[in-house]
């Protein structure tokens, strides 16, 4: 599979969801406005990068497609590792947090069924990044409604009412336990992966030719949302159609864009695609399982002091997260051998 730069484009997707999340937990930001403002503007819903890069792919394996088959690598590789991943976060909010506090709708709920809304939802507990996975397991459900777009490519027209609709669905806020609230607002990100994928030949070209100007867009969108848009950060409400921070979820549209420059860039500089931006893109899923338990324990560990945010701590605290991550996986590939994946992700 030559796709040189859409492998490199799923590594800078996870250093944008791991130095987002390196923002929160300890830092208090209250003293340092300009620097948190310009940081979540830059990092916030690198989720998108993600889930564009999830349709690209799913658009340019068509050919190898076969429903039943593509279902079970997904229980086997994605599944299968958030079962077992899951675990620790679930143990910690059932026997030392205190579940039924938290959300109502598991106050009268046994110990089973408190386990099996956990895992249903995906963010409810410690390792809240998980709530990705009940979503994206949405679009595997899915998967042949998406598959009539490679046959029918006047359906891409369908992006226009659903990227209106993404726009008022918005994100919900922390903790994340919507799986369809999600599907929703991410469906356009990963129908214009497809596109971009089953027009490549055409699309390519364009972006490779035009990346500084798509640059220079990308860099005026940024500067509106630091200097223009009152609001900063994701555009999260509590209920859908709530429009009262704005009608334009500038966040989803600068990552939207962002994809297709990022495109454009490694097309342009094909010697970017380094070596250790390939391997992040290797292990990104076992990374995007247990990067957040680092963080968590870190917190626990230092008895949840808080610390004043600054640019030099978060730097470190993200780059001490993919070193642990990095050192974690390899170890645990060298055990696991070719079951690795299968059980982490990797």
């Amino acid at each position: 599979m030559h796709l040189n730069h859409i492998h490199s484009l799923r590594g800078i997707a996870i250093l944008f969801v791991v130095f987002g999340h390196a923002l929160w937990f300890q830092f208090n930001w209250s003293n340092n406005q300009p620097t948190i403002t310009f940081l979540i503007e830059l990092l916030s819903n690198g989720t998108i990068l993600f889930v564009f890069v999830a349709g690209y792919l799913f658009q340019y394996l068509l050919p190898k497609y076969h429903y039943p088959k593509y279902l079970k690598a997904k229980l086997k590789n994605v599944i299968t590792p958030y079962l077992l991943i899951s675990i620790p976060a679930i143990a910690y909010e059932i026997f030392i947090g205190s579940p039924s506090d938290k959300f109502t709708q598991l106050e009268d709920a046994s110990t089973p069924l408190q386990v099996l809304w956990f895992y249903a939802v995906g963010g409810g507990h410690i390792n809240y990044a998980l709530w990705f996975i009940p979503m994206i397991t949405l679009f595997f459900i899915g998967a042949p409604l998406f598959a009539l777009c490679n046959q029918y490519p006047k359906a891409y027209w369908l992006l226009i009412p659903l990227y209106v609709l993404a726009l008022a669905v918005h994100r919900e806020p922390f903790p994340i336990i919507s799986p369809l609230r999600a599907f929703l607002y991410f469906l356009p990100i990963y129908i214009t992966g497809m596109l971009a994928a089953q027009f490549r030949e055409k699309l390519d070209p364009v972006l490779t030719k035009h990346a500084p100007a798509i640059g220079l867009l990308l860099a005026a969108i940024f500067l509106c949302q630091l200097f223009i848009n009152e609001h900063h950060g994701i555009y999260k409400t509590e209920h859908m159609f709530d429009m009262s921070k704005g009608y334009i979820d500038w966040l989803l549209l600068q990552k939207t864009l962002l994809c297709f420059f990022l495109i454009g860039i490694y097309l342009r500089y094909p010697k970017l695609a380094t070596k250790p931006i390939n391997y992040l893109a290797d292990i990104s899923f076992t990374v995007f399982f247990i990067h957040v338990y680092f963080f968590a324990a870190v917190y626990i560990i230092l008895g949840h002091q808080r610390f004043e945010g600054s640019l030099g701590l978060w730097f470190v605290r993200g780059c001490a997260c993919i070193l642990f991550c990095v050192v974690a996986t390899w170890l645990a590939k060298k055990v696991l051998g070719k079951y690795s994946r299968s059980l982490i992700g990797s």
